[in-house]
């Protein structure tokens, strides 16, 4: 996968576009981010204390869509709606 082909999945995705570009998602009173970097994605989780901390990333060409999940690494995270 592309990082345009990505973006473009985003569309169609329960993720929402924040002011800074990325994507979030509340959920079960967490938050999730999506940050975009030039070359890779960074799946991270809103801690208490307002820092974000990264369960992991990969670069885009590693990632896959499966099933409405997007997969990276040991990830299988909600995608579609």
């Amino acid at each position: 996968m592309t990082k345009q082909e990505f973006l473009a999945t985003m569309v169609r995705s329960k993720w929402k576009r924040d002011r800074q570009g990325q994507y979030r998602l509340k959920r079960d009173n967490l938050t999730f981010r999506l940050r975009i970097q030039p070359a890779s994605l960074h799946y991270e989780i809103l801690q208490p204390d307002g820092s974000w901390y990264k369960k992991t990333s990969d670069y885009f060409t590693n990632l896959r869509i499966v099933d409405g999940r997007l997969l990276i690494h040991d990830y299988s995270i909600p995608f579609m709606e």
